[in-house]
């Protein structure tokens, strides 16, 4: 796959975004992808309306941070009783038993 890793790595959070709809709780893994890509794509999407009335459940107090940064309210995992998606980055996924490898986050 060709491709700069900042485009891949837009291109993997757009596919993700297909995953998450309103209504949702959704927990949110760490790291830069995350922070630096996914989130800001998924608060443009709710504050344009796109997306409604979902609960983020930040995996890390990193990613907490970078929830309040961008303007919208984290959910504690004392405040709900399941988690309908969670989205996360890894550095390498092996595509036949799906093995990831995370890094840092």
């Amino acid at each position: 796959m060709s491709g700069s890793l900042a485009g891949l790595r837009r291109l993997a959070s757009e596919k993700a975004l297909a995953h998450v709809e309103s209504g949702m709780i959704i927990g949110l893994g760490s790291g830069s992808t995350m922070g630096d890509v996914f989130l800001p794509l998924l608060a443009e999407r709710i504050r344009a309306g796109l997306i409604r009335n979902v609960s983020l459940v930040p995996s890390s107090r990193q990613i907490e941070f970078r929830i309040l940064e961008e303007g919208l309210e984290t959910t504690s995992f004392n405040q709900i009783d399941h988690v309908d998606v969670t989205i996360d980055s890894a550095d390498l996924v092996e595509r036949e038993s799906l093995t990831a490898i995370k890094g840092g986050g």
